[in-house]
């Protein structure tokens, strides 16, 4: 009788979402390829702003959960965003003691505070191993919970080399209708403000009156209508929606620098995603995206709150075709080192000791 590992998580990409947890989704579909038997209990719904709708969320992840647990093929349980997706976690590994693993991404650890670490104290009592997507990440938990740190393991989340590798420029660009003579400087991702919209807007501010220049936004979220109406009147600014993961590589290819001005990131799959496609990152300097992006080497790291140091090194690197080819190769020969399938043989390890 083969095992099964259940996957539990509150967030997965669905046809109106597709960027919505498509880490997860692509991590799962990964360890089935190693003869591992999935099982997935998720939710496609952000059900943002809406706290009734939030707690229907939970309520209907948290009792799938449980009743999964019935089943005895169902030995382990890998929880995703572990608060609050994991608070059923005691229930798994003290009643039904199945083997726990916890992965934590981010936000789910960083945005903390006394109360929710006493419950995450107890909460982190039945994860048999803990799984965190980088060193600094690693590094803020062990801080926090020390008691904790010898199951603690520094997995980062790999990129995808088979979908994500350079294409031909003028072809990706042919594809998605951009223009050939222009400096292509690409946004992807939530228009919102925490992933950096607004330093965006003000590089478009700064460099707008670059006739080479051409501006380009990829994603959804709660300020893009508000600047589709600022700039609907320049030729050079260009917006479109949320695209499936397998696009994505079409954008990173077509683009000639990825400017990704997130103000909180534990990793930055998407920033790897980039190098992999041999296109040049600026980043700001935060969280574990210098574990990725080398400054100087394969992109630019930009202090928080110096906003017009974006504008100063996309010039840099518009001016210098050199430097820019340098960081493209770079960028590429370093995303090789963090593949997804490095990543998935370290997520089995940590299966194996279970």
């Amino acid at each position: 009788m083969k095992n099964n590992v259940v996957i539990v998580s509150n967030m997965y990409p669905s046809l109106n979402d597709p960027a919505y947890g498509s880490f997860v989704k692509e991590q799962s579909e990964e360890l089935e390829k190693n003869n591992v038997s999935i099982k997935r209990i998720v939710s496609y719904d952000r059900a943002e702003g809406d706290k009734k709708r939030a707690l229907l969320k939970y309520l209907s992840l948290w009792s799938k959960t449980i009743l999964s647990a019935f089943n005895p093929r169902n030995k382990i349980y890998h929880f995703h965003y572990v608060f609050p997706t994991a608070a059923v976690a005691p229930i798994l590994k003290f009643v039904f003691r199945k083997k726990i693993v916890f992965t934590y991404h981010g936000s789910d650890l960083l945005k903390g505070g006394n109360k929710k670490d006493k419950l995450m104290s107890k909460l982190l009592k039945s994860a048999d191993e803990i799984i965190l997507v980088s060193d600094y990440l690693q590094k803020e938990f062990i801080k926090r919970f020390p008691q904790f740190s010898p199951h603690s393991h520094s997995i980062h989340c790999g990129v995808n080399n088979k979908m994500f590798f350079p294409q031909d420029k003028e072809e990706t660009l042919k594809k998605l209708q951009l223009p050939k003579d222009k400096f292509n400087i690409l946004f992807l991702g939530r228009v919102i403000n925490d992933k950096g919209i607004d330093v965006f807007e003000q590089v478009m501010d700064n460099l707008k009156d670059v006739e080479d220049f051409h501006f380009i936004v990829v994603g959804d979220g709660g300020e893009k209508e508000k600047l589709q109406e600022k700039y609907e009147h320049l030729y050079n600014v260009s917006f479109h929606s949320s695209v499936p993961k397998n696009e994505v590589p079409l954008w990173f290819n077509a683009a000639d620098v990825f400017v990704f001005p997130t103000k909180r990131e534990a990793f930055g799959l998407v920033a790897l995603e980039s190098t992999a496609c041999g296109t040049p990152v600026i980043t700001h300097n935060v969280g574990g995206v210098p574990e990725i992006v080398k400054d100087g080497q394969s992109g630019f790291l930009v202090n928080l709150g110096d906003n017009d140091d974006f504008s100063r090194k996309i010039l840099e690197l518009y001016e210098s075709p050199a430097l820019k080819n340098s960081f493209s190769i770079n960028g590429y020969n370093n995303s090789k080192e963090h593949t997804i399938e490095k990543q998935i043989n370290k997520i089995l390890n940590v299966y194996n000791t279970l």
